[in-house]
């Protein structure tokens, strides 16, 4: 089975390190290695808000578009 992962943030001292929404609802890391770790989101990580509120396999929201006139 292939799980879905959004990434929803960063870890404040290692930017590298990502933050991951798995489509199970759960927080992943990921290893060195790259294999996903179930992590607590906590201070230590700056989430996105706005991308850890949506569904990891729904689709991204529309970019509003500007008018040039």
């Amino acid at each position: 089975m292939t799980n879905l992962f959004a990434v929803v943030g960063e870890h404040r001292r290692q930017p590298e390190r990502l933050l991951l929404l798995g489509d199970d609802g759960r927080y992943y890391a990921l290893t060195a290695d790259g294999r996903p770790v179930e992590v607590q989101p906590s201070n230590v990580w700056r989430l996105d808000t706005d991308t850890a509120k949506r569904d990891p396999g729904a689709e991204p929201p529309p970019r509003p578009r500007h008018n040039a006139g």
